[in-house]
């Protein structure tokens, strides 16, 4: 876990140049921001579906 103001992608390449080498990210996922999850998070089609079925008043 880190904060909002740790810069991960800069970490790995400063890791990398303490090593003598270099480094950069391969990939990144913000899993949590605040009180929402990844693991909580509607998918793409759910997202479609309940647009779908979304009744105006």
């Amino acid at each position: 876990k880190c904060s909002k103001g740790t810069y991960i992608r800069s970490l790995a390449r400063d890791l990398g140049r303490a090593c003598g080498s270099g480094a950069y990210l391969g990939g990144l996922v913000r899993i949590a921001i605040g009180p929402y999850r990844l693991e909580n998070a509607m998918t793409i089609e759910d997202f479609e579906k309940s647009i779908c079925n979304f009744e105006t008043f």
